[in-house]
């Protein structure tokens, strides 16, 4: 559009410059001038013209390009797996979807943003990389924990995606996926009982929680066993816990290190993560039915493949989103 305006201005003054010589004007040579000063500036605005073609040109040729490299990097985030599609697979994919069990408040692997019911965490996104895989939709349980593993013990859901740590008890009636990470449990405190509570000893006396069913709730328990007097109590949510702790009805709540992070965040200045106390967890992983071999191998080819390698920032990243849409703390 910008060359032809600049053509039809060039045509405009080359037409204006002829009626002038016609109306007797008596300056042949300021007429020629003129015209030719019109022929330069059409052949300056062809030009012109041309280049800004060239430049758009160009421009639409990188952002082809850029739009390439993106969707190459995109295909590279999500490799293809093969998979045996055994009685477990066929079941799901026959279905149309997987159904899922999620602990709805443990940030960052798994929690539910209570305005939307939308679920988050990381353990949800290998779960909804499965059923990508598996080409079907998926139905997401959010549920209390122990709620969550009594569900697949009686084949309500396909797949356990909170984090559930390897015990021999729990081997007898699940199986369980590749570990993503080292795990390690950790004590919640008030600020204030920081330096009050530094070792397992220190908990003598103090009124101990943590969540129903979860492995942290068996580490309080053991205290008693090592010697040491504590009143524990089990609560319905991790998030339960830490507002006993916060209001002062418990001292302490057994926390994993990744969701104890999450609350000291959370509650900045109130709460402080206690690391001189912990226990050890090597096998933080999602479970499945015994027997659903198929199903399991392919969590574990994702694990493997998309989470292991870059778990850190992806604890980091789901961990901001739960403290921001939970409103932990606040």
């Amino acid at each position: 559009m910008k060359k032809w305006n600049k053509v039809l201005a060039g045509l405009l003054a080359a037409s204006m410059v002829w009626a002038l010589a016609g109306c007797g004007s008596d300056s042949a040579d300021d007429a020629a001038e003129t015209t030719a000063a019109v022929e330069t500036a059409e052949e300056e605005s062809t030009e012109e013209a041309a280049a800004e073609e060239e430049a758009a040109e160009g421009t639409e040729t990188t952002e082809e390009a850029e739009t390439a490299e993106e969707s190459e990097e995109t295909a590279e985030e999500k490799p293809t797996y093969d998979y045996e599609v055994g009685d477990a697979i066929k079941e799901i994919q026959d279905r149309g979807y997987l159904i899922v069990g999620i602990d709805s408040g443990y940030v960052p692997f798994c929690f539910t943003d209570p305005a939307t019911g939308d679920s988050y965490g990381v353990n949800v996104e290998v779960a909804k990389r499965v059923a990508e895989v598996l080409g079907v939709d998926i139905e997401i349980v959010s549920e209390t924990f122990s709620a969550v593993l009594s569900d697949l013990a009686v084949d309500k859901i396909d797949l356990v995606a909170a984090m559930v740590i390897n015990t021999e008890e729990r081997a007898e009636i699940m199986q369980f996926s590749d570990s993503m990470r080292q795990g390690y449990d950790y004590i919640l405190v008030r600020t204030e009982d920081a330096d009050k509570y530094t070792d397992k000893a220190s908990l003598e006396g103090a009124i101990v929680t943590a969540n129903n069913g979860s492995v942290q709730l068996t580490h309080a328990q053991e205290l008693a066993e090592e010697g040491i007097n504590v009143n524990v109590v089990a609560s319905e949510s991790v998030a339960d816990s830490v507002l006993q702790v916060v209001s002062g009805t418990a001292d302490v709540v057994v926390v994993s290190d990744a969701n104890g992070l999450v609350y000291e965040m959370g509650y900045e200045g109130e709460l402080t993560l206690v690391k001189t106390v912990n226990w050890e967890n090597d096998t933080a992983s999602l479970a499945v039915n015994i027997g659903d071999d198929d199903l399991l191998d392919v969590v574990n080819q994702i694990i493997n493949n998309e989470v292991v390698p870059n778990v850190d920032e992806l604890i980091e990243e789901q961990t901001r989103v739960g403290v921001s849409l939970l409103g932990v703390g606040k």
